[in-house]
């Protein structure tokens, strides 16, 4: 029996693109929902492992922007951004841990204002960040008013507090000129406590830090700081390191190159509080 090619229909080509298309979004939301809930996961088995210390407190202490800390190691704040955990991770041996980032009204991924100075009253050994950036749309002009009213109200609730210009994909939220006006707001409002920066590590960096230091900001935070980088800018100012910190090498990497403080979060998501026993093994 003969047989001969059916030649595909353009209507066919469409309903086979179609669902390829419905496919890959079923799978991309399956993988966010997946990784949604292995990060509460771990956040709430860090949360009942602060009720009984799993790691012994570190013997490294460091001092940075008129502050002491029993460990220079802390917890970035997009592992734990509404502070459920906050102060209380001094329990696993961390010396500090931040929450954010707060905005005036919040949302579903941010705490508002209120929420984050009902978080900052929780007690803990460990010292408090509290990192601050716009909400999202509207104006300069709002995101400036919304920025300061966060930064006034937060600095005498945590032990500092940070502004971030840190937008999506590692690049500035803002074009410079814009963020250079909204870190000089930031610097004006700030009266009580150290005031950081956190930018992301790109073309503007260098830009950014020195306005920071001319604007009497009292460190910044990198994104993606590598030793390299760190040991361009420590000179001018503290700089607390974030991404790629795994375990103490990491750790010693980047203070040896300057870094004052380093900041960990994907080894929390992954294995919850076990994450903290690389950072104290000898």
């Amino acid at each position: 029996m003969l047989t001969r090619d059916v030649p595909v229909g353009e209507g066919q080509h469409h309903a086979v693109h179609s669902a390829a298309v419905l496919d890959d979004g079923r799978r991309a939301r399956f993988a966010a929902g997946l990784k949604t809930g292995v990060h509460r996961l771990a956040l709430t088995a860090c949360e009942l492992a602060c009720t009984v210390p799993v790691a012994p407190r570190s013997s490294s202490k460091a001092d940075a922007f008129g502050i002491s800390f029993t460990s220079p190691v802390g917890v970035a704040a997009g592992f734990d951004r509404f502070g459920r955990v906050g102060r209380r991770f001094g329990h696993l041996g961390f010396g500090f841990a931040e929450l954010g980032t707060v905005s005036l009204n919040g949302g579903p991924d941010r705490p508002s204002l209120a929420q984050a100075v009902l978080a900052a009253r929780r007690p803990g050994p460990a010292r408090l960040g509290i990192v601050v950036g716009p909400d999202d749309g509207g104006t300069l002009t709002q995101a400036m008013d919304g920025v300061a009213q966060c930064l006034e109200v937060l600095a005498s609730s945590a032990d500092y507090v940070s502004l971030s210009l840190c937008g999506k994909g590692g690049s500035l939220r803002w074009p410079l000129p814009q963020s250079l006006a909204l870190l000089r707001r930031g610097a004006r409002v700030v009266r009580a406590g150290p005031l950081l920066l956190k930018i992301p590590a790109g073309p503007h960096l260098g830009d950014l830090a020195e306005a920071a230091g001319a604007a009497c900001f009292d460190g910044i935070v990198v994104e993606g700081a590598d030793a390299a980088l760190i040991a361009d800018l420590h000179s001018l100012m503290p700089v607390v390191a974030v991404g790629g910190i795994h375990c103490r090498g990491d750790v010693r990497n980047r203070m040896d190159a300057g870094a004052c403080l380093v900041q960990c979060c994907r080894p929390l998501m992954r294995y919850g509080p076990l994450a903290a026993v690389p950072f104290w093994q000898q």
